[in-house]
Parts: C-alpha cells; structure tokens; sequence
C-alpha cells in the first residue's frame, strides 16, 4: 500500500512538471529529412525535403532566412509518403547559400526541422 502511494505520488509530480514547463523534447517532430545538393542553375544549393513517412501524406512550409542580405522567403508544398521534394531557384525563387537558416514545418506538428545551409 505505501508503495502504491509514493508511486502515485510520483506520477502527479511528474505530470504536473511536463504541464508547467515547455518541454519540445517531448513532442515529436515531423518526419521529414534534409539535405542539400548543388545548383545546377546558378551558384548556391538546392534544398531536398524528404518525407520519410510510408503512409502519410504532409502539407509543409519552407521558411529560409539570409542575415547577411537581411532577407527571407516562405515557400508552400505537399510531401507524399517517400518522396523527395526540391526546392531552388525555380521553385521558391531563392537559392540557399551557406550560413543561411532553413526551417521546414508541417501541418499537424508543432515542432519543425531546422538547419544551416553547408
């Protein structure tokens, strides 16, 4: 009985700390990969977000932010089950250089990808 007591105890504690605090570790993130290949068009990278899902279809937005030009773009796509999905130049308008920031979100998750472009 007193150990069945403490253990409840415990439990309250915990959730109520997970409750209180802002904890992203606990919330997962969308599955998605990234990775960049070089322009074929003009000099930087192109951006390829792959869904590494089997069985679910994401609605995703690109958000990439230049500090050294002081300048950003968002950019709106679908990503089905395994599929790699390329954004450059011609899609978003932007090439991505190095240093630049690079933030991909999908619909449904409250937690995104982010990365420094190589």
């Amino acid at each position: 009985m007193k150990w069945g007591f403490v253990f409840a105890i415990v439990v309250v504690v915990l959730i109520a700390i997970f409750a209180v605090c802002d904890c992203d570790i606990f919330i997962k993130p969308p599955p998605i990969g990234l990775s960049f290949r070089d322009s074929m068009l003009v000099s930087g990278k192109v951006l390829q977000v792959h869904n590494t899902s089997t069985g679910e279809s994401l609605i995703c937005t690109m958000t990439a932010k230049s500090h050294a030009a002081n300048e950003s773009t968002t950019y709106m796509f679908r990503l089905r089950p395994q599929e790699v999905h390329e954004i450059g130049v011609l899609e978003a308008e932007w090439s991505f250089m190095p240093g630049e920031e690079v933030t991909v979100s999908a619909e449904g998750y409250s937690r995104a990808i982010k990365c420094t472009v190589p």
